[in-house]
């Protein structure tokens, strides 16, 4: 019986010249056998998708096994002919786990946006970060090669084709697009001012709108998936005094994503919530709240949560990485809460 070997090109369309694949199959000894086998010769001559090439190219395979059928040795280097491939069953192209996954996170330079790029660099992603501040990025950027960074005011006229064509002249496709990025400004209504409102607005909703309008050729040429990054705090029917704009634009960017689950199916797009409770992000010090005041703020959240903490921006980063990565595509329209349960009590 052939065997069945599910391959990814990763880097290798990305114009590196060497990438990585995920190799499942279900010959034992096979991905031992690639070895041996001889270069493998493919399309594309790393100036993007659909090029040709006639000289060799080594790959790096790593044996994943998101079915849990077979195991192998992460990380085995494999030198293989596409012919020779044919003669031993390869029936599907396909992706598997994060392994040189393209990825846009927004608001990459901080808290949550910085350890979800990180948590996608670490199991091997590209990563494009995007925000207004170079150094913040450059920051999360230090010590992971995967990550690069993008400055870019997310509301400007143009922005959103301008992430969306960096990403496709680098990749050639867009598997993730994470909108993390958000303006926070507490007001009462009372107070509420009409530039203050039109930020959040123009941040928290009509950035993720138009951004992922402009990047869903990218995102249907990998089967990709959104996530909205939101919060839990308007889940249901709980109110937000002080933060009602904010709250608000929350609000539209989980219908966004029920509507775009539905609307973007078709293209084999999902979309996907991760809505935070309380997060040590870091934001107090960037509203200007002095330690004092960030450390009550905190004390009290996390009597208000049943975890009895508030929560780091790897708990949240855990499951925006999960709930995009193929093992997860059952999943859309829906919106997880993250919050140590604060949410339900």
């Amino acid at each position: 019986m052939p065997a069945r070997t599910v391959l990814r090109p990763g880097a290798a369309n990305s114009g590196r010249g060497t990438g990585t694949f995920d190799v499942c199959t279900d010959m034992p000894g096979l991905l031992e056998g690639f070895d041996g086998g001889p270069p493998l010769r493919r399309s594309g001559d790393g100036a993007g998708v659909g090029a040709r090439e006639s000289r060799p190219r080594v790959v790096e395979a790593q044996a994943l096994t998101p079915f849990g059928q077979d195991t192998f040795a992460t990380g085995a280097r494999a030198a293989f002919e596409y012919g020779w491939l044919a003669s031993v069953g390869m029936t599907h192209i396909t992706g598997s786990g994060a392994s040189r996954r393209t990825v846009v996170v927004t608001g990459g330079g901080t808290g949550i946006g910085r350890a979800t790029a990180r948590a996608f660099a670490a199991e091997g992603a590209e990563v494009l970060i995007v925000g207004r501040t170079g150094r913040s990025l450059a920051a999360t950027a230090a010590g992971h090669p995967g990550i690069r960074t993008l400055t870019a005011d997310l509301t400007a006229p143009g922005a959103a084709e301008h992430i969306a064509a960096a990403a496709m002249e680098s990749w050639g496709r867009i598997d993730v697009l994470v909108h993390n990025a958000a303006a926070v400004l507490p007001e009462p209504a009372g107070s509420l001012t009409r530039d203050a409102a039109w930020r959040q607005v123009e941040t928290n909703l009509l950035a993720p709108l138009l951004l992922t309008r402009a990047a869903l050729g990218g995102l249907e040429a990998a089967g990709g998936t959104v996530v909205g990054v939101g919060t839990a705090a308007t889940l249901g029917r709980r109110a937000f005094p002080g933060l009602s704009l904010y709250g608000a634009t929350k609000v539209a960017l989980d219908f966004l994503v029920r509507t775009w689950a539905v609307e973007l199916a078709p293209r084999g797009i999902r979309a996907v919530g991760v809505a935070p409770g309380e997060t040590d992000t870091g934001i107090g010090e960037r509203m200007g709240w002095s330690a004092e005041e960030i450390a009550r703020h905190q004390e009290q959240a996390a009597a208000r949560t049943p975890s009895g903490r508030v929560g780091r921006p790897e708990d949240v980063a855990w499951w925006i990485v999960r709930m995009a990565r193929p093992e997860a595509g059952y999943a859309s329209g829906t919106v997880v809460a993250v919050d140590g349960a604060a949410s339900v009590v």
